[in-house]
């Protein structure tokens, strides 16, 4: 099992390692999600195989219990794996955003601003005030845009946590029922007397 783990860390940092920077991020990252699958696919696999030879064995549970500490932490290995690319995937994004919200201010603050028509100076001294509300408005939406993209950052975040938290829920009722063990209900509380005996 040393052995299988070592090698999936060999692999996945010579992923990392090789991985192209920019627009082919994506596509190494598909890749070792594929990786990831292929391998969770191989370690179920050897399970199941080893359970088989397990049940030929005199002592099946210590067999299999050994056999699902490996298969855990060969999962386990796998699960960072794919939480450090889910990282990388939303710093990516959140980067991605903000470059589009420092564009759009860059491109506000290179329009020409609009001359006044006539040269009333009446006119010209109300047009600057509105001049700066509108800058003032389009600074706001890009700093609206940079908090609405950090809230869906937290929003993912939280998700893919609470993803992992079933996740390891479900494995643990797996692992139960695979031992056998099931949990008793609660016993139902015994009805309470009426309010007339118990003053009586």
């Amino acid at each position: 099992m040393k052995r299988w783990a070592a090698l999936c860390c060999a692999v996945w940092l010579g992923l990392c390692a090789a991985g192209p920077a920019g627009a082919d991020d994506s596509a190494a990252e598909a890749e070792q999600r594929r990786q990831i699958r292929r391998e969770r696919a191989d370690v179920e696999q050897r399970f199941r195989q080893g359970e088989a030879q397990c049940a030929q064995r005199f002592v099946v549970t210590r067999c299999v219990d050994a056999l699902k500490a490996q298969r855990r932490e060969a999962l386990a290995g796998l699960r960072q794996r794919e939480i450090a690319l889910e990282e990388a995937q939303r710093r990516r994004e959140v980067e991605d955003s903000a470059r589009r919200v420092q564009q759009k201010q860059a491109e506000a603050q290179a329009r020409p601003a609009p001359e006044p028509h006539a040269p009333h100076a009446s006119r010209a001294s109300a047009s600057a005030p509105a001049k700066s509300e509108r800058a003032t408005r389009r600074s706001q939406t890009a700093d609206d845009a940079a908090e609405a993209a950090a809230r869906a950052l937290a929003r993912q975040r939280r998700a893919s946590e609470a993803q992992a938290r079933r996740d390891a829920a479900e494995q643990r009722q797996a692992d139960r029922a695979v031992k056998g063990k099931t949990s008793m209900p609660l016993p139902i509380p015994a009805p309470l007397p009426p309010a007339s005996a118990a003053s009586g």
